[in-house]
């Protein structure tokens, strides 16, 4: 039995020296989709500021404030460079990334679904 409880940590402790080496921090968080908002649920212990929030690496929103726990946001906020609507009819959420810019002062924090 002990030895099997030392071969998890030593697995754990070399998982974690294989993850990524950035200087970003990374958001705790979680994404679901309705037919109308983009949910985040903020599992972080705090407010994420100034958040940039895009869908699909094209449509954009920015938050002030997104508060711990559970956000809704109408897809209607999102918009690309041209101005257009993000249209959930008409195109499949494929990926969703959320930046905290200057997150410790100097450093981003992210998170990519």
């Amino acid at each position: 039995m002990k030895m099997r409880t030392y071969m998890i940590m030593l697995c754990i402790m070399i998982l974690q020296g294989c993850g990524n080496q950035s200087s970003q921090y990374q958001l705790i968080a979680s994404i679901q989709f309705t037919n109308q908002h983009l949910m985040i649920d903020n599992g972080d212990s705090f407010v994420w500021e100034n958040s940039l929030i895009t869908i699909n690496d094209e449509y954009t929103y920015e938050m002030e404030y997104i508060p711990r726990g559970k956000t809704s946001i109408p897809y209607q906020m999102f918009l690309n460079e041209k101005g257009e609507v993000y249209q959930p009819s008409l195109l499949k959420v494929r990926n969703v990334e959320v930046i905290v810019p200057k997150f410790d002062g100097k450093n981003d924090a992210v998170y990519t679904w």
